[in-house]
């Protein structure tokens, strides 16, 4: 919770803001601290519809033999011209804050997992106008570029943090890696609200699954009555239940330790 609040507090922080920058920075300081992690911010120049926009995803690397586990989340917010200080908790800031304190468990484990573990925040997820080629998505669709071929799994958390926590595991999704979602979700007791969805969701694991690296979005797209908080001035840290975030991470951490005995 204390993450989530740190993160309402940098407003705004959509793409191309110092917020933005700033944030970037705050998540490589906090993952810089860890035990056994290389931290970087990797910058890059995208075209959108306003023009050249410069974007930064910062990747946390745990060292390991093999191809790496990507676990990401994006921390750009939305956008909203009429809320200035507009907080994103749970659309952006949930995530990240769900995946800072996966890395503390990882990096304090005693055992280190044998695969590499990559953590990826990314820059960009939302759009300026509407999605398309060059609009939205532009970490996860440069990450995904850099990792094809190179990479076992990627996992997205997002907009994990409200009261009514249900995940609904969108239809495009790898179907491997959703039995593996549904499997550590029986092992904590948490099948009523991990469920298999019908959704086509488009998010940041899709351009790892359009490139052909197996992905799965941990996803709750109920924000509200009638999902009525979302992408509004209603998405605030006073929405954000701290139990939610610890479902989730719990959640990662059980995935993780399943596929330590997973082949695939």
């Amino acid at each position: 919770m204390e993450m989530v609040k740190a993160q309402c507090e940098i407003v705004p922080r959509h793409s191309g803001t110092p917020g933005a920058e700033k944030t970037a920075e705050w998540i490589r300081d906090i993952a810089s601290s860890m035990h056994n992690v290389k931290v970087r911010i990797d910058s890059f120049s995208d075209d959108t519809p306003a023009g050249k926009m410069t974007f930064r995803n910062v990747i946390a690397e745990f060292p390991g033999k093999g191809k790496p586990i990507i676990i990401g989340a994006h921390y750009d917010a939305k956008k909203l011209t009429l809320t200035p200080d507009f907080q994103a908790a749970n659309d952006g800031g949930s995530g990240v804050a769900v995946l800072l304190s996966v890395m503390k468990t990882v990096a304090s484990q005693k055992k280190p997992f044998p695969f590499p573990i990559h953590f990826i925040f990314f820059d960009g997820e939302e759009c300026q106008i509407d999605y398309s080629g060059n609009d939205g998505l532009h970490g996860s669709k440069k990450a995904a570029k850099d990792y094809t071929g190179k990479a076992r799994a990627m996992i997205l958390a997002d907009m994990v943090g409200d009261d009514d926590w249900n995940i609904s595991i969108p239809e495009n999704c790898s179907p491997e890696l959703k039995k593996i979602v549904l499997q550590a979700a029986a092992e904590l007791n948490l099948s009523d609200s991990v469920k298999q969805g019908s959704m086509q969701v488009l998010d940041d694991h899709l351009p790892f699954f359009e490139a052909g690296i197996p992905a799965v979005n941990l996803i709750d797209f109920d924000y509200g009555p009638g999902n009525a908080y979302w992408h509004t001035g209603e998405d605030k840290l006073d929405k954000i239940n701290p139990e939610s975030l610890g479902k989730t991470a719990d959640l990662i951490l059980k995935i993780l330790a399943i596929m330590e005995k997973t082949s695939f």
